[in-house]
C-alpha cells in the first residue's frame, strides 16, 4: 500500500511541476507582450527582480502554484481552473489560459 501512495505522490508532484512550468511560460509571455522590464514587473508583482528573473527562466522552486497564479492575474492574464476527474483512474487540475 505504501508503494501505491508513493507512486500517487510522484504523479501529483509531476503534474504540479508541469502546471507551474506552464504558468511560468505564460508569465514570461505576459511580460514580453506588455514590454515590461524585470524591474517594472517586480514592482507590479510585489517581488524582487531576481525572483522575476528566476520565474521567467522556469526556476519556480520555492514558489507556490497559487502565488504563480496570483502573479499571472496581476499581469492581466485570466486563468480558468477546472478540478475534477479526467479519467476514472486519475484526477487532475486543468488550467486554461485565455
Amino acid at each position: 500500500m505504501n508503494s501505491l501512495i508513493e507512486v500517487d505522490e510522484k504523479v501529483v508532484d509531476r503534474q504540479e511541476s508541469e502546471r507551474k512550468a506552464q504558468i511560468c511560460i505564460h508569465i514570461a509571455q505576459a511580460l514580453k507582450t506588455k514590454h515590461l522590464t524585470q524591474v517594472a514587473a517586480a514592482q507590479i508583482l510585489g517581488i524582487d527582480q531576481a525572483k522575476v528573473s528566476r520565474i521567467t527562466r522556469g526556476k519556480y522552486h520555492g514558489v507556490s502554484e497559487t502565488k504563480l497564479l496570483v502573479m499571472l492575474a496581476k499581469l492581466g492574464r485570466p486563468v480558468r481552473i477546472q478540478v475534477g476527474p479526467l479519467t476514472e483512474q486519475e484526477e487532475q487540475i486543468l488550467l486554461t489560459f485565455e
